[in-house]
């Protein structure tokens, strides 16, 4: 288990935030409006654990996240935060096509058998409707609060398992509004049975008319429950002001040149980083983060998978 000193410490924005999710009654959904960086997954997380708590039976909640990179962060991140920190009974189920990575795997199993004993359950990744049933079903027989990690994209999997969450987060809500074709499947997620609905988000998307798609529909989305400035989260020091700086690299890229993107993604992050540290009052405790645009799962496959 890992030591108090290195249990994260809570801001007092983010127990609001995880008050206010809890604060909402069985049915009910809400918004969650907080600006990148501020914690919106601790947030998540804490109110996961808080439910958890409180039940008197194995709870099922369930993450919704946009895409497989997300989902698999999301795991490895709260497989900390929830199992080592926590010291409750959590298991995963990965809906989605994509696995997880051995080393998570071997980090949550260290973990579970820590808090539960012998014959800790494995990590599976599934898009079976069918398997999420029965692995919802063992996972609680053992005593295991379930985590069920979705993309919006296999979200029908667990919406045809027949399973209904104490919790669900949908996470990068604004993915739920759109007239694209796809993104409106994800809408699926909506009408997965739940006790409770949290849409999170930085970025709200609403619509002209409050019974379209939009999140001002609250029908559908539910009240704004919680939000934060960016300005407030500044103003605590969790988050720095917005800095501009230009960066460059040495290459020009001509056609689908993996090595040559990924080789620019590096040295502009490096410059960054730089900048990043001669503007900062304590640069041996800061890094830099970096979003990087790209055209689709595709692009980022090729990235991800080249020598570089």
């Amino acid at each position: 288990m890992s030591s108090k000193s290195n249990t994260r410490k809570i801001r007092e924005y983010q127990k609001d935030g995880t008050k206010a999710i809890t604060d909402v009654p069985i049915g009910g959904s809400g918004q969650v409006i907080m600006p990148t960086g501020s914690g919106k997954t601790v947030v998540g997380e804490e109110a996961i654990k808080s439910i958890a708590t409180a039940a008197k039976r194995p709870t099922v909640s369930a993450v919704f996240v946009p895409r497989l990179l997300l989902g698999k962060q999301w795991i490895k991140r709260s497989a900390i935060t929830l199992l080592q920190q926590s010291g409750m009974p959590f298991a995963f189920i990965n809906i989605n096509s994509g696995g997880v990575r051995p080393e998570i795997k071997r980090l949550i199993a260290e973990a579970q058998m820590q808090i539960h004993g012998a014959g800790t359950p494995p990590l599976r990744t599934t898009t079976s409707p069918d398997e999420v049933r029965k692995e919802v079903f063992r996972l609680r027989e053992k005593g295991f609060h379930v985590i069920a990690l979705s993309t919006y994209h296999s979200s029908s999997v667990l919406k045809d398992s027949g399973i209904r969450c104490d919790l669900g987060l949908f996470d990068e809500c604004q993915y739920l509004v759109s007239a694209n074709a796809q993104e409106t499947e994800y809408r699926l997620s909506m009408s997965i049975p739940m006790d409770r609905r949290i849409f999170m988000t930085a970025t709200p998307r609403n619509t002209d008319s409050i019974e379209g798609q939009g999140m001002n529909n609250i029908e559908q989305f539910g009240p704004v429950i919680f939000e934060k400035k960016p300005r407030e989260i500044i103003e605590v020091g969790a988050i720095v002001g917005p800095k501009m700086h230009l960066v460059g690299s040495e290459h020009i890229i001509e056609g689908i040149d993996y090595n040559s993107r990924t080789e620019m993604i590096f040295q502009t992050h490096e410059r960054h980083k730089q900048e990043v540290k001669r503007n900062s009052s304590n640069p041996d405790r800061i890094g830099g983060k970096m979003l990087v645009v790209i055209d689709g799962q595709m692009m980022l496959e090729g990235i991800m998978n080249c020598r570089r």
